[in-house]
């Protein structure tokens, strides 16, 4: 699903209205229907308080009261007037709801009711139609509205946020749900935005499909339908050598669990050989924790210092539990300097990286890094705000010709091209050790199934977070681990495959 920007909305909007020879209203009656269906399974409340403004989005907001009101719920509305001209469509739903419901006006400096804690709320003052942050008696007002004990529905977007900018501690109202009309905005993916958003979804109003795959953007969410077209199809006379070879360089005295995590999900997402590489002090544990994975001890007890020769090999996966001891830094430098086909970079190998940035230039290119977000600030710098570090990540990608994944909620891919893409499986029992690695496990695997690299990142992290979806219905996600997530990647295979997501 593409993540468009406001003045992408409004072209869009218009060219609804255009094509399809409707007025403006009749838009505005369909984003009202589909907001109430929505809100109607989220809301237990039978009083309702709709604050709009006067523009659409307080527009919007009177005729959600409006249909409100028709099914029965206790409906008041508040109106904040401005110094510009009330739009047309507002005047409308202005028209068709005075004689049915309480209106009543206030200016942004006035001190509003007190707004009972069993009331359900809905912001509909601005909407998309801000292009800059609130201030002066606005600032009265978003307090006086944050300060209400009641639940707090956004229509479209939190009023005071303003979608793509950092909002620097700008005003803004602060919901527990945004329902966001059928375009998904760029600000929902950000964890500093989420006080205001609360849980988000797109309800759809009947946008025209084909303008909006005409109109570029370098965001996206990642679909199921992209990754059932990315996973390999397997035929009758498939064997492990079609499923590719894979090397791990992994693991050091100490960490070897982390090698055993991402060694466990290289064979759950369907690679057909692996090598580990690792200390002689795993070899034991590994041979008898894995039996389908080959070992290849090193030389050195503790840590990894041999380069290995990676021709053999579809793919080389490296850093999981890999400790940054100089030796281990120098064979990491000699691996990028001697492979020719993407890698996947992780965890110790990328904290090697951040204390040796000129190894950059020698990563093979299209390889792909999975940082975490401290992992990411050691190599790219401690970012200003969200969008900032959004930037240095598009940045990074391109400069080096590499895949970048930053971890996390909504885990974001860019790719050297410069698109961006959002994930929008996994849940917050995912945050548990281990868990980062089984990702690279994932996403080697599929790399050495001769999946390109950039569809390697999105089916990966698709994959990672389902797995975790489904863990999380048998352990909550208080009890998720690690191995939960391993055990449940070919339950995720099956439900894409299934279209069960």
């Amino acid at each position: 699903m593409k993540i468009l920007n406001t003045d992408q909305i409004r072209d869009i909007e218009r060219y609804t209205i255009f094509e399809e020879g409707i007025p403006e209203i009749e838009l505005m009656e369909r984003a009202a229907f589909a907001f109430v269906e929505s809100f109607q399974k989220k809301n237990n409340n039978t009083n309702i308080l709709v604050i709009a403004g006067t523009k659409n989005n307080g527009g919007d907001g009177l005729a959600i009261a409006r249909l409100l009101h028709t099914k029965k719920y206790k409906v008041e509305v508040f109106i904040i007037k401005s110094k510009s001209t009330p739009s047309p469509s507002f005047q409308t739903n202005l028209q068709k709801i005075e004689p049915i419901i309480p209106v009543s006006f206030f200016t942004p400096d006035e001190q509003l009711p007190t707004i009972p804690e069993n009331t359900t709320l809905i912001d509909a003052l601005f909407g998309i139609g801000l292009s800059t942050h609130l201030s002066g008696s606005y600032t009265h007002l978003i307090h006086q509205i944050n300060n209400f004990a009641c639940k707090k529905i956004a229509v479209d977007i939190p009023s005071g946020l303003v979608d793509g900018t950092p909002h620097n501690n700008a005003p803004i109202v602060k919901c527990d749900y945004t329902l966001s009309f059928q375009i998904p905005k760029l600000s929902f993916f950000f964890p500093e935005n989420e006080p205001f958003i609360g849980k988000w979804e797109t309800i759809p109003i009947g946008y025209n499909e084909k303008i909006i795959q005409n109109t570029p953007s370098p965001y996206s969410t990642i679909e199921q339908k992209t990754i059932q077209q990315i996973l390999p199809i397997r035929n009758t006379f498939f064997h492990k050598g079609n499923a590719g070879r894979v090397l791990l360089s992994s693991g050091c005295f100490g960490k070897m669990g982390a090698t055993i995590l991402c060694a466990r999900s290289i064979m759950r997402a369907g690679a057909g050989l692996l090598t580990i590489h690792s200390p002689l002090c795993g070899y034991e544990i590994l041979q008898t924790a894995i039996p389908e994975a080959m070992v290849l001890p090193d030389s050195d007890a503790k840590k990894c210092t041999n380069t290995i020769d990676t021709r053999p090999y579809n793919t080389v996966a490296v850093g999981p539990g890999l400790g940054t001891a100089t030796a281990t830094a120098n064979m990491l430098k000699n691996v990028f300097e001697n492979t020719n086909t993407p890698m996947v970079i992780d965890a110790d190998a990328l904290n090697i990286i951040s204390k040796n940035k000129e190894m950059l230039y020698s990563i093979p290119h299209k390889s792909i890094l999975t940082p975490h977000l401290l992992e990411f600030e050691r190599i790219a710098g401690v970012s200003k705000n969200e969008y900032d570090r959004l930037e240095r990540q598009t940045t990074l990608a391109q400069k080096y010709n590499i895949i970048l994944i930053l971890k996390g909620a909504y885990t974001c891919v860019c790719l050297p091209d410069g698109n961006v893409f959002f994930n929008t499986t996994g849940n917050p029992g995912m945050a548990t050790a281990g868990s980062g690695d089984v990702l690279t496990g994932i996403i080697s695997a599929l790399l050495a199934q001769k999946v390109s690299p950039a569809d390697a990142s999105l089916a990966g992290v698709f994959i990672h977070g389902l797995a975790g979806d489904i863990a999380k219905k048998e352990k909550t996600e208080y009890g998720i681990i690690a191995s939960d997530i391993i055990e449940n990647i070919p339950h995720a295979f099956a439900a894409i495959h299934n279209d069960e997501c």
